[in-house]
């Protein structure tokens, strides 16, 4: 198959795309329907503050304090080339293999690629025709993360191979120490974010007052100091403990890296192929969290599927994609039952892969591995990100959620889509593992990885509840009246 053209000047010069037909507008992209050489395509822009719509989305959100979250200039270009290095391996593979739409051009200039329509309905829309069946959600979403998996593992070596930089391959795995600076930063975002008794400690500092001969607090000393007049003596060793046993659970091994980057490319192969046959990691999409990524062929249940979205496409656990198909915004469990279906088909998804892939997972590690990935992502990871929603961002979101009625008052919209979206869902979670049925299966099922995430949830909620982030449900406080009426 030949290559997708790369736009000359004499050809079409930073194509526009046509804003009439915007399909999603972020932070650090812009994706559109619009018109390649006289044919209909989808483009993705990785330069969208070219556009005035990205413009009047966030204007006065793109200088500080708002700056941080838009991406530095490098880390889109990192973006653009992953995305467009994928698409072009998948646009080579016989069209049963492939994963995405076929690449038809690209504009470097304007870090720009574009795509053919695909025709056929995404897993988003389906949540929408569906209603609250949870499992019928989950399941056929499910589905679809076997066969891209099946794809994947079939050609993991060669996917890590497309995208290469001078060094290895940009998609590498993430090691333990940008594990540690990354959420140590999503605990203090969070903190910052949503805790009125964070806000109050701030505003009451001297230097907000304007009392203070010294140089102001920096955001993280603040938070630092908050925590530890709140009982909370060094957020690090708590993040510390966070990640070391999110590695023990996840990987089964507390080294700093699951590749070693600093090897020549062939032994880097080698230790991808050790991972994959291991069960250990395979090739992911990481974004499964937002249905709408996700294809389906005439039939939700079908054995084709379709992928959008690669940035996130990385080398890791699988439980990352499973996870984000059972425990999305879109379809979390809202009872027990829906609880217990989730784990049903954590076990038919690990049937699948002996069936589909002969790589070997044991199911119950891999249990107590997607509710662990359901812990960091959602209650932490994503909720530091969804933290610094813009309103705008904020009502986009939620025009998707049938059970979300958005207040016109920003700051109630702010305030509501948090506790809805997190802190109640995150509290649901810890009552049902902390001290329902669901604690009892975790101890008495699976043992010492299921030990292990009970620790986990509770070190989560212990921090939020000191820090003002959430109250403690009835059941805790029962719990902790009575633990003190025995030790008085």
């Amino acid at each position: 198959m030949s290559m997708p053209a790369t736009l000359s000047d004499e050809e079409t010069s930073a194509p526009e795309m046509n804003l009439d037909k915007i399909i999603s507008i972020n932070r650090n992209s812009i994706v559109s329907r619009t018109v390649l050489q006289g044919r209909p395509v989808i483009g993705k822009c990785y330069t969208p503050d070219r556009y005035p719509e990205y413009q009047r989305q966030y204007a006065g959100f793109c200088s500080p304090p708002f700056l941080k979250p838009f991406s530095e200039e490098l880390t889109r270009r990192y973006c653009f080339q992953k995305e467009l290095d994928l698409y072009q391996f998948s646009s080579q593979l016989p069209e049963e293999e492939r994963f995405s739409s076929i690449l038809e051009g690209v504009d470097p200039e304007t870090k720009t690629f574009f795509t053919k329509i695909i025709t056929i309905g995404n897993y988003g829309e389906h949540f929408l025709q569906v209603g609250n069946n949870y499992g019928q959600k989950a399941e056929s979403l499910l589905h679809a993360v076997n066969q891209l998996h099946a794809i994947f593992g079939r050609y993991h070596q060669e996917l890590y191979q497309c995208s290469k930089t001078r060094r290895s391959s940009r998609l590498k795995p993430r090691n333990k120490e940008e594990d540690y600076e990354r959420y140590l930063n999503y605990f203090r975002t969070i903190i910052r974010r949503t805790s009125d008794s964070f806000r109050a400690y701030s505003a009451a500092l001297p230097s907000a007052r304007g009392e203070s001969k010294t140089a102001p607090l920096t955001m993280n000393k603040q938070v630092d100091r908050f925590l530890s007049e709140v009982g909370v003596k060094d957020l690090r060793e708590v993040v510390d403990d966070f990640v070391n046993r999110d590695w023990e659970i996840c990987y089964g091994k507390k080294s700093p890296q699951l590749i070693d980057v600093s090897k020549k490319m062939k032994r880097q192969l080698a230790q991808l192929k050790e991972l994959y046959q291991e069960g250990i990691a395979s090739v992911v999409h990481g974004d499964v969290v937002n249905p709408d990524n996700i294809f389906y062929m005439k039939d939700y249940m079908t054995d084709k599927v379709l992928a959008c979205d690669f940035a996130e496409v990385r080398v890791d656990q699988r439980a990352l994609d499973v996870a984000g198909a059972l425990f999305n915004p879109y379809n979390m469990p809202k009872s027990v039952p829906d609880e217990i279906i989730a784990i049903e088909l954590m076990g038919k998804y690990v049937e699948k892969v002996h069936a589909n892939e002969l790589v070997p997972l044991d199911n119950k590690d891999f249990v107590v591995r997607c509710l662990e990935t359901r812990l960091r992502d959602h209650a932490v990871r994503l909720f530091a990100i969804d933290s610094g929603y813009i309103p705008a961002e904020i009502r986009v979101f939620a025009s998707r959620l049938q059970e979300f009625d958005s207040p016109e008052n920003d700051e109630e919209l702010h305030k509501k889509f948090l506790q809805e979206m997190f802190i109640r869902r995150f509290t649901d979670f810890t009552e049902h593992y902390l001290r329902a049925e669901g604690r009892a299966s975790l101890e008495d099922i699976f043992g010492k990885q299921g030990a292990l995430l009970v620790e986990q949830i509770r070190l989560v909620e212990n921090l939020y509840t000191a820090a003002g982030v959430m109250a403690s449900s009835p059941s805790a406080k029962r719990q902790e009246h009575v633990k003190e009426i025995i030790e008085s």
